[in-house]
């Protein structure tokens, strides 16, 4: 419905419920935190988003420890909105973090280890870390093949971002190449009309030029 004012009060007043009766150290109640930190990072209103990921973040580590999914899940929010806030370096620090959380767990054959990398990658490869970014998105995009499929739209993206890499490196057929496949999976996935479409057909469109 795009209401968020409302939203924000529904939070809120959730908040304030969970945090009488349920007290800080519980996982509804920083869920609840979580939440409202991405309600407002989906508004661009960055500066009350991070106290509240900040929090869910100490309340995870204290609750669980940091050999923690729901903790990893905190480091990746946190470093999502200091990429958005164009922090890249903190952003780049807490995906390292993020990783080597899941890597001590041995819970590296999973998405949720494959989105982290995609956005590490993101991160690396704005900074014009070309080869290690590379590296990530190789990483990423074999996870999921393993648990998508070769035609699913998530893929498709990874297609589109190893694109976007090969781009800034310059290996222009590399990235006409990957384009193209981001393209066809997506209008067979998502259909030819859906706003991914338009991002992936864009992005091949830039190139050209």
């Amino acid at each position: 419905m795009g209401n968020f004012v409302q939203a924000e009060k529904c939070f809120l007043r959730a908040m304030d419920i969970w945090k009488l009766s349920l007290g800080e150290s519980n996982s509804t109640y920083i869920q609840g935190i979580n939440n409202l930190g991405a309600l407002y990072m989906s508004t661009g209103e960055y500066s009350k988003a991070e106290p509240l990921f900040i929090k869910a973040f100490e309340l995870r580590k204290n609750l669980f420890g940091e050999l923690n999914f729901d903790y990893a899940t905190s480091i990746n929010n946190l470093a999502v909105l200091y990429k958005r806030m164009g922090n890249f370096l903190k952003a780049e620090l807490l995906y390292q973090k993020a990783l080597l959380v899941y890597e001590t767990m041995q819970q590296t054959d999973n998405l949720e280890y494959a989105l982290t990398l995609n956005n590490y990658a993101l991160v690396l490869d704005i900074q014009k870390k070309y080869d290690e970014a590379e590296s990530m998105y190789e990483k990423s995009v074999e996870i999921r093949l393993k648990f998508l499929g070769a035609a699913h739209a998530t893929v498709a993206e990874s297609y589109n971002n190893m694109g976007i890499l090969y781009q800034h490196k310059k290996e222009y057929e590399k990235s006409e190449d990957y384009f193209l496949k981001s393209l066809d999976i997506a209008k067979t996935a998502l259909g030819e009309k859906h706003p991914s479409c338009a991002a992936f057909n864009s992005s091949l469109s830039l190139l050209y030029l």
